[in-house]
């Protein structure tokens, strides 16, 4: 090996170790945006220190890449949520930084099934109270006319997968046997 030229192992392994440490970022900002800061210095400290985590990132393997984009789009999509819909900009900017960081994730190691169960979780579980005189905000489908495709298409694939298996059927609501309630948006017929 020539003086000062990195060996080709150590260059192959060198980005997964930086993003692997750099995953403390996104770990932070997305445990510090459900709980508190304390609880996501908490979360960012013991992945630092994680002997799985360090194996992982060490190895070169793309699920550093994963995890790392996964928590960016998993936080600017809870951002975005949490945004009073009436701010436009500041909404339309975190859901575009969330769908770049998953587009990433994709490249990285392709799991669509991240973004479905993630976006299925924010249709069911609202994480701020609507102010008085805000619109529902309700997750849109992809094409016109399809209307809350992707908060049926998750619900039914997480029955079909076995995630939540129904009970009982009530009208328009299925209540799951971890207690999660499989409610049908007001869009969908």
């Amino acid at each position: 090996m020539e003086p000062g030229r990195l060996a080709d192992e150590f260059a192959l392994r060198l980005p997964n170790a930086v993003f692997g440490a750099l995953t403390v970022i996104p770990l932070f900002l997305l445990t510090a945006a459900f709980f508190d800061r304390w609880t996501g210095l908490i979360a960012a400290a013991l992945w630092a220190v994680g002997v799985n985590a360090i194996t992982y990132n060490r190895i070169g393997k793309e699920d550093t890449l994963l995890v790392f984009f996964m928590l960016f789009a998993f936080y600017f999509y809870l951002r975005a949520k949490q945004t009073d819909t009436r701010d436009g900009p500041r909404r339309k900017r975190n859901y575009l930084l969330g769908g770049i960081s998953f587009g990433l994730m994709l490249a990285s190691k392709y799991f669509p099934h991240y973004f479905g169960l993630n976006q299925l979780y924010h249709h069911n579980f609202h994480v701020r109270k609507r102010k008085p005189g805000e619109p529902s905000g309700k997750t849109p489908g992809l094409l016109p006319g399809d209307a809350g495709c992707f908060s049926g298409g998750q619900s039914a694939g997480a029955v079909a997968a076995g995630l939540v298996v129904p009970e009982r059927v009530h009208g328009r609501e299925a209540v799951g046997s971890y207690g999660l309630s499989l409610r049908r948006s007001p869009l969908q017929k």
